[in-house]
């Protein structure tokens, strides 16, 4: 399965820095 780095990048961004 090839994920995408904009995949891996929303994946990450879906994830709240807080």
């Amino acid at each position: 399965v090839y994920i995408p780095s904009r995949v891996a990048l929303i994946l990450q961004n879906v994830d709240p820095p807080n």
